[in-house]
């Protein structure tokens, strides 16, 4: 997705959200992006699976690298 279609979508999904109370389902690859918008994940990697918030300690446990939190 280019980035203004991208900031249309999260924006609708964010909305749909919190206004309707769904439940919003993404797979999505970027860790960046991920943090930015949800409020839970499931991380999977080799068969690992975590879930919870997505922190540098959740993120270096199942991927061993730092990732700092950005926001």
């Amino acid at each position: 997705m280019d980035l203004r279609f991208q900031e249309e979508f999260f924006t609708l999904v964010k909305k749909l959200n919190q206004e309707q109370g769904l439940t919003i389902c993404l797979v999505i690859h970027d860790l960046r992006l991920a943090q930015r918008l949800a409020d839970q994940v499931l991380l999977v990697r080799g068969g690992q699976v975590r879930t919870g918030e997505l922190t540098p300690e959740t993120i270096e446990a199942v991927f061993g690298v730092r990732f700092p939190r950005i926001l």
